[in-house]
């Protein structure tokens, strides 16, 4: 039997994947890390570069536990290899701190990454992909950082208990995936749905898009925008 949670981790941390999306994602992952030099750990850590990747991922799926909860769910299928795991696998505050230590950087280039990898997109309108644009808007940890990029959202007594952002999507309705995102402080100038459509809007370089939005988006700039890219 194997003695020690990092022992059985130390056989999976350096190639960890969550399946049915490691096998697609992953070497995009480790193309990340190492390009950001993050491909290397300390012995005997438990959240190796790759874990702290899936854990972080992992929680857009698992919005309904904790971090540790999340973690354990994870690693539960290892627990075969040693039985004495304990339910609690690493200190109070671990993850938040490595997730603060990690930044955002790692993240972006894995999406961006993933997204290129969309060479070839089936047409399901004659000889167009449908996408869409749609926006929401999301609240943010109450960090300082967060407070002066995106601010709170004040009212006529008081401010709101944390920052806010606004964001829009493109999306590819066949595939259900993801193209592209923008985001900006929920208020003030230059940061409503239709900016932020375009400025997604002139990166786009694909001439098979079919564009669709809601009236919230509509506007005589954005149309003639969509015609000068001949779309």
């Amino acid at each position: 039997m194997i003695k020690s949670v990092v022992e059985a981790l130390k056989q999976v941390g350096s190639s960890f994947k969550l399946e049915p999306f490691g096998t697609i994602i992953q070497p995009i992952i480790e193309d990340v890390l190492a390009e950001h030099k993050k491909d290397k750990y300390r012995k005997g850590t438990i959240l190796t570069p790759l874990i702290m990747v899936w854990l972080v991922l992992t929680l857009t799926l698992r919005r309904d536990i904790n971090y540790p909860k999340t973690l354990n769910w994870m690693v539960s299928g290892l627990r075969w290899l040693c039985l004495d795991m304990p339910a609690k696998l690493v200190k109070d505050g671990a993850i938040s701190h490595a997730r603060v230590k990690w930044g955002m950087t790692v993240f972006r280039d894995i999406f961006y990454k993933f997204v290129l990898s969309f060479t070839s997109i089936n047409p399901d309108f004659h000889r167009w992909a449908t996408v869409m644009f749609d926006g929401t808007s999301m609240t943010m940890p109450d960090t300082e950082s967060n407070r002066d990029k995106f601010g709170k959202p004040k009212s006529n007594r008081c401010s709101g208990a944390f920052p806010q952002m606004r964001a829009v999507a493109l999306l590819i309705m066949s595939a259900r995936l993801v193209f592209d995102v923008a985001y900006a402080p929920f208020k003030g100038k230059k940061t409503g749905e239709r900016t932020l459509m375009l400025k997604i809007l002139k990166k786009i370089k694909r001439k098979d898009f079919l564009f669709l939005f809601d009236a919230g988006f509509y506007s005589f700039f954005s149309i003639m925008v969509y015609e000068r890219k001949g779309t």
